[in-house]
């Protein structure tokens, strides 16, 4: 009941606020006269592929499984659009969301990077590549690489829905939901070579893109290759040995609309996605305990994706088959005490094969006022591992047990319903939205027998719903209250793996149970011409986490140095925290915006004992100040400073005292000032062709921090130079 008052008074403090700041600000709402030359720039830049920074309205397909404008959703949904990717070239698709509202990025090592949402990570946080399931049944808790073989040059939008979407996503979806939106083909021929280097890794980075469209049909080509050396960060840690590797990573796309008959606006288009990263390297425990794990990963996804409509019925849906194979090769190594010869380690190779359906149909009825959407989904994995093991003498031998028995298997399915009900359709103005699903989830797990382990087998039903309301006044203020209910269930790593786990010596649980989560969120937000305000206060209440507690193995406690644990249903906990963000158009080109994230997280024991939650990030965000124009027909940019900031984290559950990326009284608080231009060259004699550069000069202070814990320190004073050019 207390945390119930503790949420309700910061809902009233900070809506009383807002709703205050709001109509208080009259000639923000009422700003229409921008002059001829504003909208000239403004035309300029889109049409160079660089919209302005303003308040524009993006299409968001992710807190619906379908399109809207992104200042009318009722969910907390942020993103990263097609002027951010192209303007602010990221490194990886991890690091595409540093600067969002909500999103905590901890990496482990320089090749990973895992978002932290509402407290919940790895398999708390459910990925989409096009609206496919990447997350398996081998999903570690861990910020591996597995968000990082998804290369940001092959999308379009990366849309983040913070907050419970098992309704529409399944299991999984309990901190959050991450849609990456692949590059579609352009108009009849266009080609795209682009080049970026980071000097506090030598990074180097290459793309090409080609596409090609005539008549109903059209095809895309894109191929990247990445070169990262060890990366340097501040004075004193300097050079991070084993911190470099390399990526490469291949889409293909070609789509087939029709226009006859009963199949006219129908689209029939066929993927093919391929990433690798071998020899990523984890330092955590390098210098304190002289170990080394490396990962190569792979992943190659096909898919195909039939759009369709009913115009008699209303209806339109979209049918989806997919098959993934994805590839986890870790090597553990024992090192000498020069941190560079291996000594002995073992090679834990494993290969999941996911074939999968998807579908989702949309329905209007009741004269446009109520919209159903329905569907299903069915994936199922096989699992198969080996382990090997180099002894200090160079000789490798099969051992007798694996991660995962060969033919291990774990399937995921579920159906649901959601609907949308309008009311005041006829009131100007004022529309409110009324909102209710349900799901029924069921997963399915089997491990077969092996050594004193016998077999695994396994089924879990989840049922959640959710209930919203949501009013909208014109196109400036939405506000929305709902509830929502979320649901983990345990996969194959946390019931059936045996061996190192990275921190741990893994062994397995059967009897797990799935992670539910009930949650109430309060969004509201105000958007003109010129500024746009958003606030999100939540409260979590999590029953069943899935913890680790130690145990043995063969009667040992300890197996090579590390500690023994198994997977366990253990505390209850409470997750609550408030984002805001703000954007502003100022006079004579400026622009300002920041958010700031604020997030508290505690569990409970059945003895009533509390402690902090793992893994919870400090207050953080960050703050920009820009200047931007067209100067001419021929050229457009920008320059913008921008400083991040996070305070310290002391307050630690008892797995992160224990961490050894993480100092012993916490992880200190940090702020790095930086600089970033971008300048568009466009209309040359070749109409089509287009030339973008950026200068992002990072860490002018030379900070010497990282990101509460991660295993590897963030870079010192650098910069990064990328080039583009389209044509």
């Amino acid at each position: 009941m207390n945390y119930l008052k503790l949420i309700i008074t910061r809902i009233t403090v900070f809506s009383t606020i807002l709703f205050f700041f709001l109509f208080s600000y009259p000639a923000a709402a009422t700003d229409k006269n921008n002059n001829k030359s504003k909208n000239e720039q403004d035309k300029l830049l889109k049409e160079s592929g660089q919209e302005d920074e303003n308040i524009e309205e993006e299409i968001v397909v992710t807190a619906k499984a379908q399109k809207e404008k992104k200042g009318e959703t009722h969910r907390a949904v942020s993103t990263v659009n097609s002027r951010d990717l192209a303007q602010k070239p990221p490194r990886t698709t991890p690091e595409a969301l540093i600067d969002l509202p909500g999103v905590f990025l901890q990496k482990t090592n320089h090749g990973g990077g895992a978002p932290i949402i509402r407290g919940q990570i790895g398999p708390g946080v459910l990925l989409l590549f096009d609206g496919i399931r990447l997350n398996n049944s081998v999903y570690r808790t861990g910020p591996l690489q597995y968000l990082n073989l998804v290369d940001p040059l092959f999308l379009s939008q990366i849309e983040v829905m913070r907050g419970n979407g098992s309704v529409l996503y399944g299991s999984d979806a309990i901190g959050g939901v991450i849609n990456l939106l692949p590059i579609n083909a352009s108009r009849d021929f266009s080609a795209d070579l682009s080049a970026r280097y980071s000097s506090a890794d030598r990074g180097r980075i290459f793309n090409a893109k080609a596409s090609f469209s005539s008549g109903t049909i059209s095809t895309l080509a894109s191929a990247s290759f990445k070169i990262f050396d060890n990366l340097r960060a501040a004075s004193p840690t300097g050079e991070q040995i084993w911190t470099g590797y390399e990526q490469q990573s291949f889409y293909l796309k070609t789509a087939k609309s029709f226009k006859w008959g009963i199949f006219d606006k129908w689209n029939l288009s066929l993927n093919y996605m391929y990433s690798s990263i071998p020899d990523a390297g984890r330092t955590d425990k390098l210098t304190a305990q002289n170990k080394l794990q490396i990962y190569d990963n792979k992943i190659h996804l096909f898919y195909s994706k039939l759009k369709f409509r009913f115009p008699i019925a209303k209806t339109s849906g979209e049918l989806a088959f997919s098959f993934q194979h994805f590839q986890e090769n870790t090597q553990s190594w024992v090192m000498a005490d020069n941190l560079i010869d291996k000594l002995e380690g073992e090679n834990d190779f494993t290969q999941v094969y996911t074939p999968a359906l998807d579908l989702r149909l949309k329905s209007t009825i009741l004269d446009k006022t109520l919209f159903i959407s329905y569907g299903g989904m069915l994936y199922r994995d096989w699992v198969d591992s080996e382990l090997n093991f180099r002894d200090s003498e160079g000789n490798w031998s099969k051992l007798d047990y694996t991660s995962y028995p060969d033919g291990s298997s774990y399937q995921n399915w579920g159906i649901y319903l959601n609907s949308e009900y309008r009311l005041l359709q006829k009131v100007p103005d004022h529309t409110i939205k009324l909102y209710g699903g349900y799901r029924f989830h069921g997963i399915e797990g089997n491990s077969p027998s092996r050594n004193a382990l016998p077999e695994v087998d396994f089924s879990l039903f989840g049922n959640v719903f959710n209930f919203g309301v949501q009013h909208l006044y014109k196109e400036l203020i939405n506000t929305s209250l709902v509830f929502s209910q979320g649901f983990r269930a345990p996969n194959l790593q946390e019931t059936v793996m045996l061996g190192n786990a990275g921190k741990y010596f893994h062994v397995p649980n059967p009897d797990l149970k799935p992670e539910y989560s009930d949650s109430i969120e309060f969004t509201t937000g105000f958007s003109s011409d010129r500024f746009a305000l958003s606030v999100s206060s939540w409260l979590s209440r999590i029953e069943g986490i899935i913890d680790r507690e130690e145990s043995q193995w063969e009667g040992n406690s300890t197996i090579d140095g590390q500690q023994v644990v198994q997977s366990v249903n253990g505390d209850r906990g409470l997750v609550t925290g408030v984002e805001t963000a703000f954007l502003t158009r100022l006079k004579m080109g400026l622009y300002a915006g920041g958010n700031l994230t604020y997030v508290w997280g505690e569990s409970k024991n059945n003895d009533g004992e509390t402690h902090p939650l793992s893994r919870i990030p400090p207050i953080y965000g960050m703050l920009k100040l820009g200047y931007k124009n067209s100067f001419n027909a021929n050229y457009a940019g920008f320059l913008e400073g921008y400083l991040r900031f996070a305070r310290k984290q002391d307050r630690l559950s008892t797995h992160d005292e224990s961490d050894l990326r993480i100092p012993d009284n916490g992880t200190p608080g940090w702020y790095t000032i930086n600089l970033r231009a971008w300048l568009g060259i466009f209309n040359y004699p070749h109409k089509k062709a287009k030339t973008f550069v950026t200068l992002d000069l990072n860490n002018l202070a030379d900070v010497h921090y990282k990101y509460h814990g991660s295993g590897v320190w963030a870079p010192g004073r650098s910069f990064i130079l990328s080039l583009r050019s389209s044509f």
